[in-house]
């Protein structure tokens, strides 16, 4: 089962084994969200590599009543070490904020010999190992991403999940390994037979302690409940929905938040997080749901830009005119694929990927089947929807959907 996990990760692998395998100092800095699978790539790395791996994790070290000051003490002497024939792999550098720009410190402004270090964490890099690297050091970041749609496919199906209850599952944990792990153990959920059907908000529950286990996590994550609303928050968005309760400093720290993606337009919530975020407020505080919704569509609706209120990717719904409309789970796929790439064409093939989980290279209608029944649904705004003869489809949304 690990196999089909891995088998979304021979591109870093093969990064990783690059940089092993030059004649330079080289730093590899991963990172990724908490659970995409850093430490299942490391293991599997070390597992692999010819050269000596010398793994350290600092949330086991911190775990064992060992204190950071020990800690820095075991990693400087380890550093001192390294070889261009050896690696040294210091995992979680983020479980304490002490020790990157520790390690960072110690690795450039001391005479260490030359070496291969590989550091993991959740948030990116601080710029300071770009900028203030010596000449003969090389450092390289690693994005690590959820799972294709293919590859998170295969993984539900090796763990015999039936295929409607897979169908959800994929939905749900967006390709994320440990969000799949966590669904699939739960399937039962998702099974109509089960009275407990239709009813997650306990497995939501779970999955947000999961996320967010730390009671600090609390203000953060009603921070982050605000980037539910619209596809990207601008540092004004972010001060109009809050009603001016947050402001620069807020939409700076949480620029570099873990769950955090950057675009062109602004700041975005990676889709699962956003997902579970918007189904665990709407249940847990409908009263801050409807108000930050109300606030949203105001600004939306005062800058032309386009509202996430009208799809419901949690629910399967559609919301127009003031009607809920529900979607069968392909449907919702397709429409969440086509709205992730909103303004840009989507090839069938890619659909076909990341919504069916399958690889196919020939003539297919199956998309096309769907397209249909999307538009229809979508009735009066079914023109968002653009065909682009011979490519695929490209989502252009309409400023009007903001008035349900």
């Amino acid at each position: 089962m690990a196999d089909e996990r891995l088998a979304s990760r021979q591109q870093e692998l093969r990064s990783l084994q690059n940089c092993m395998n030059s004649l330079q100092s080289d730093i590899v800095f991963i990172h990724g969200m908490k659970g995409v699978g850093k430490t299942t790539l490391l293991t599997e790395f070390a597992r692999h590599c010819p050269a000596y791996c010398h793994v350290i994790d600092c949330h086991t070290e911190l775990q064992s009543h060992n204190t950071t000051k020990t800690l820095k003490t075991k990693l400087a002497a380890l550093l001192r070490q390294t070889t261009l024939s050896s690696v040294l792999i210091v995992d979680h550098i983020d479980c304490t904020p002490q020790l990157e720009p520790w390690i960072r410190q110690a690795t450039y402004q001391a005479a260490l010999p030359p070496g291969k270090v590989i550091i993991a964490g959740r948030s990116r890099p601080d710029m300071s190992w770009m900028i203030a690297k010596p000449f003969n050091y090389h450092f390289h970041s690693l994005t690590l991403q959820p799972l294709t749609s293919r590859n998170a496919h295969h993984y539900i199906t090796s763990l015999n999940v039936s295929q409607p209850i897979a169908g959800h599952i994929q939905q749900l944990a967006h390709g994320h390994p440990a969000v799949l792990n966590i669904l699939c153990a739960n399937a039962s959920v998702f099974n109509p037979d089960n009275p407990a059907h239709n009813d997650c908000f306990e497995l939501i529950h779970l999955l947000i302690n999961y996320f967010f286990p730390n009671r600090e996590d609390t203000a953060i994550l009603k921070n982050l409940e605000l980037f539910t609303f619209v596809p990207h928050m601008s540092e004004p968005g972010l001060a109009y929905i809050s009603e001016n309760k947050l402001g620069p400093c807020d939409y700076h720290q949480l620029n570099r938040h873990w769950a955090i993606e950057h675009h062109h337009e602004g700041l975005s919530l990676s889709p699962v997080i956003a997902q579970l975020i918007h189904s665990h407020l709407q249940a847990r505080d409908p009263h801050r749901y409807k108000r930050l919704q109300y606030r949203s569509r105001l600004w939306v609706k005062q800058n032309n830009a386009a509202p996430l209120t009208w799809f419901i990717p949690a629910q399967r719904q559609l919301q127009l005119a003031g009607n809920k409309v529900d979607l069968t789970p392909l449907e919702n796929g397709v429409l969440a694929v086509l709205m992730t790439h909103q303004g840009n064409v989507v090839s069938r093939k890619a659909l076909l990927e990341q919504v069916w989980g399958i690889h196919y290279e020939g003539a297919s209608n199956v998309v096309d089947t769907i397209i249909v029944s999307l538009r229809r649904k979508l009735a009066a705004q079914s023109k968002m929807i653009e065909t682009v003869r011979g490519v695929g489809y490209r989502l252009n949304i309409d400023s009007d959907l903001t008035e349900n």
